[in-house]
């Protein structure tokens, strides 16, 4: 897929971290490849090669590259530098005008192939200037960044450190951040609802070794979530109600938030849906989250929700400048100088999503509630039953993963008389489950686990009684692993591909229906 966009965007020159990557993309170089430019000088390789080396020198890979090799701290210092080049540099960076072509980002492809966003200087100093005004950033601000670099709001999110002045603390990887939050104590961070669906499961999993200690938290939680709800609705606080809530917060509350440490302004959700319930949850616990809503397509952002009083499943309002329109079609439609130029080598594309009036079809389905934007899902993503009834995935999706024990959530029915679902277990909960229970640890076997199917039932048939009778959930298969970006179930930001995994599990999804 690199390899591909690679020859789409016609890259002339490719950045790599080491030399050891640098000589991956050279074995694979297109036609269109003139160079790589590298960062660090020296990478060890993870096995001796033929020649039983355990590293690689970036001079050795110059000697061995029919390609021009560069060293990125060469470049900035303008070492090696013939004066050509430099002046060629200069002369760019003097026409540019905010017209002028940024980058080529590439979406996620959870509507099929990746298309590339063509976006410019304009779109990007918009974005940044927006939200440096929502978030009121500035100098005394710190983020810890551990959004991939490949979702175009990370980038703005380091892009804007240049205007406002924040500290950027780059995370060490998935795996290190609920180490990094505490001992860092940002003032805020970005994320997609997957990173707040893993927090909600470590806070039940911690809780459940609390013996009597986990009914208080519980308590406590149940007690936020109606403080939190009367502030918003605008309703007075009972004075009873008001200091139990002081004394629960201080016991309980205070250190459950606490692992995002204490200097946290807010806390941003958007790339995906965030189930209303877990952001009620959330707001129970005094966490100050703000959510939002944006594509590639618009550079990120186009609708943050304001502090004070947000509304669980609304994204807010539009950031300053952006327009937003709701079609008889329930579509929701931008314009604004975040909006791209169009999709990459695409002009046909383009045409169907940029109408004439410059308004941007979104493909997702939305409604304004007193100026706040709700959205209800992807056009393309509803499932149609053969009983005409439509039925947006993503919120019911969003609230199974909120389950302790289910990592990724896939709804089925679309052509179908009624809704079933695909299921892939959180490995931690399950295999401590299974010591626990004297099971097998392995995933394949929990999988067909007729205990660990009723805890499992349990929670669906719970979740069903909020959803209306064509929704409701009738069967479900439990993956025997979990669904991965490198197995090409999901983008690099989480979101299901679902026409990949509909034929990689097509066996079991007609399983569920045989007998109907």
């Amino acid at each position: 897929q690199h390899l591909a966009q690679i020859q789409d965007a016609a890259a002339s020159l490719l950045f790599a971290e080491n030399p050891l990557t640098a000589a991956q993309l050279v074995r694979m170089a297109p036609p269109c490849l003139r160079g790589v430019v590298v960062v660090d000088h020296r990478s060890v390789l993870p096995q001796p090669d033929e020649e039983g080396r355990r590293s690689l020198d970036l001079d050795e890979l110059r000697d061995q590259s029919s390609l021009p090799i560069h060293a990125l701290d060469e470049i900035l210092t303008g070492h090696n530098l013939p004066a050509e080049v430099q002046r060629t540099l200069e002369e760019r960076g003097d026409r540019l005008v905010p017209e002028s072509h940024a980058s080529i980002v590439y979406t996620s492809g959870t509507d099929g192939e990746p298309k590339g966003v063509l976006l410019t200087h304009g779109n990007f100093l918009f974005e940044v200037g927006a939200l440096e005004q929502v978030f009121a950033l500035g100098p005394d601000d710190e983020q810890l960044l551990f959004l991939p670099m490949a979702h175009v709001f990370a980038r703005i999110l380091e892009m804007a450190q240049l205007q406002s002045g924040y500290l950027t603390t780059f995370s060490e990887g998935s795996s290190h951040i609920f180490e990094e939050l505490p001992e860092i104590e940002p003032t805020f961070f970005g994320a997609v609802p997957r990173f707040f669906e893993q927090f909600h499961a470590r806070v039940l999993r911690s809780l459940s070794h609390q013996g009597l200690g986990k009914a208080a938290a519980l308590r406590a939680v149940e007690i936020g979530m109606d403080v939190a709800r009367r502030r918003r609705q605008g309703e007075p606080i009972p004075l009873a109600l008001h200091l139990q809530h002081r004394i629960l917060d201080h016991l309980f509350l205070e250190k459950l938030r606490g692992a995002f440490g204490r200097r946290l302004r807010f806390a941003f959700s958007g790339g995906a849906p965030l189930a209303s319930s877990l952001a009620e949850w959330l707001f129970g616990l005094g966490v100050p989250l703000r959510e939002g809503y944006g594509l590639t397509e618009t550079t990120s952002a186009t609708h943050v929700n304001l502090p004070g009083r947000p509304v669980p499943g609304q994204v807010g309002p539009p950031i300053p400048g952006v327009e937003v329109r709701i079609s008889r079609e329930q579509e929701i439609l931008l314009r604004g100088p975040n909006v791209f130029v169009g999709y990459w080598n695409r002009p046909e594309e383009t045409r169907r999503v940029i109408d004439e009036e410059g308004w941007f079809h979104t493909g997702d389905e939305g409604v304004m509630e007193d100026g706040h934007l709700r959205v209800v899902g992807r056009k393309k993503e509803l499932l149609v039953t053969s009983g005409g009834h439509k039925v947006a995935p993503q919120p019911i999706e969003a609230a199974l993963e909120q389950s302790q024990w289910i990592q990724k959530a896939v709804l089925l029915g679309e052509g179908r008389p009624f809704v079933t679902a695909l299921l892939s277990l959180r490995e931690e909960t399950t295999r401590e489950w299974a010591r626990s229970n004297d099971y097998p640890e392995e995933l394949d076997a929990l999988a067909h686990s007729s205990e660990l199917r009723a805890v499992l039932r349990a929670e669906i048939d719970a979740l069903n009684t909020g959803l209306a009778p064509y929704e409701k959930i009738r069967d479900f298969i439990i993956l025997e692993a979990p669904l991965t970006a490198q197995d090409g179930d999901l983008t690099p930001t989480g979101q299901l591909r679902r026409d990949h995994i509909y034929r990689r599990f097509h066996g079991q999804i007609e399983s569920l229906y045989r007998n109907t």
